[in-house]
């Protein structure tokens, strides 16, 4: 029994050990969680440097309203019984002429314009080669906030208008006349010929069409300086002891121009208008005198670089010669086609392979069998085609240049969203 004992004891011993319950360790402590990383805010990158309209300089304002009144008849500014008298015929013959545009040109132009013009449209308007022609640019976008128009004519110096002389002031307004004719005739734009010879004389030619222009919209002065552009695009408004100190004459911007007789500080202007007899948000233009090819254009950057700190703008093209088309304008036609939203114009605008790569979608009207004056031959083959491949949508005015068969006809070209 003992021996039986001393066997069963040892292994009921293991048996039990066998059956006790095994020890869980615990679980390990939970990690910490992670702490949650800042949102990253992506900013777009600050623009070079803004436009501060007025930004300084002197302000020829009632220079300005004088040569309003002079000529464009227009405006309250006060003249001595001289002046007025020698006005007397101007102000007769202008305003018929100006009353038959309006009548056949704006009164028809302007609601068809204002059904292409989205209402969220960029409020800045670029306008290249545009002569002396600010009226279309008012027609097309009438509710932009900055207009800036470009070619080779130089603004001219508004102070002259001081100095007029009564004897002389007649012809002056005659020959003025003459001109504004080419605009606001049948021709509908300025003949380069004329524009090459607006640059000398008792009045700042190119000043005057732009105060004609103001008044046909019903639009008013109220602030004038002149200003150069830097390198990097900044404008310098030119101050009362620097013009007092600035000699020599402007120089031309292409050889076929003449050099202006006054300095070349009273080359481009700012002009702060609003409504005339009208309470309202004063807007600008500004008018630079540039040669758009692009050997200028490599010379100085200074306009690329401030028309395209602007970022998105609308634009029109119209009478521009056919430049657009040429190799020698590449540059400025880039500068188009990246930062224009739309582009009204005529036949002169971008062609279809330059556009259709860049995003663009473009729409016609009237018909287009053959440029007016000399062109590239396979751009004008190309829009042609262009033209008769699209529905036919009739035009009830002309858009700056008429046809080889002196039909009217636009494009607008789109950028896709």
């Amino acid at each position: 029994m003992r021996a039986l004992r001393a066997l069963l004891v040892p292994a009921l011993t293991g048996l039990l050990a066998c059956t006790k319950p095994a020890v869980v360790p615990p679980p390990p402590p939970p990690k910490p969680a992670p702490e949650p990383k800042p949102a990253v805010v992506v900013q777009e990158p600050p623009p070079k440097f803004s436009f501060t309209p007025e930004g300084g300089g002197q302000n020829f304002a009632e220079e300005a309203k004088l040569l309003y009144r002079i000529v464009a008849c227009a405006g309250d500014a006060e003249l001595t019984p001289e002046i007025a008298t020698a006005i007397e015929e101007h102000c007769k013959e202008l305003p018929p002429k100006i009353a038959e545009y309006k009548k056949s040109w704006l009164d028809v132009a302007m609601p068809f314009l204002a059904t292409l013009v989205p209402a969220n449209a960029p409020k800045k308007v670029v306008y290249p080669f545009a002569g002396g022609d600010n009226t279309t640019m008012f027609a097309t976008y009438p509710n932009a906030e900055e207009y800036t128009t470009i070619s080779l004519e130089l603004s001219g110096e508004v102070r002259r208008v001081r100095e007029v002389q009564a004897k002389t002031l007649p012809t002056t307004l005659r020959k003025l006349r003459a001109r504004l004719d080419e605009l606001y005739g049948p021709s509908k734009f300025s003949l380069s010929e004329t524009l090459q010879k607006m640059m000398t004389g008792e009045i700042p030619q190119e000043l005057s069409f732009l105060m004609v222009g103001l008044s046909l919209h019903n639009l008013e002065p109220v602030s004038l300086r002149y200003f150069k552009l830097e390198k990097d695009g900044r404008i310098h408004y030119f101050t009362e002891d620097e013009l007092a100190q600035a000699k020599g004459s402007a120089r031309r911007r292409s050889p076929t121009w003449q050099d202006g007789d006054f300095s070349e500080a009273y080359s481009n202007v700012e002009i702060g208008f609003k409504p005339r007899d009208a309470n309202g948000p004063v807007r600008f233009h500004r008018h630079i005198a540039w040669n758009l090819d692009n050997p200028h254009l490599k010379l100085d950057p200074g306009l690329i670089e401030h028309l395209s700190a602007k970022g998105d703008v609308v634009a029109i093209v119209k009478a521009a010669s056919y430049l657009l088309w040429k190799l020698d304008f590449s540059r400025f036609r880039d500068y188009l086609l990246t930062n224009s939203t739309m582009i009204v114009s005529d036949s002169t605008a971008p062609v279809p392979r330059d556009a259709a790569p860049r995003g663009y979608e473009q729409e016609v009207w009237g018909s287009f069998g053959g440029a007016p004056i000399p062109a590239v031959n396979a751009s004008e083959k190309e829009m042609k085609k262009f033209w008769s491949s699209q529905p036919t949508r009739p035009l009830d005015f002309r858009f700056g240049y008429l046809d080889r068969h002196d039909k009217p006809h636009l494009m607008v070209s789109r950028r896709k969203p």
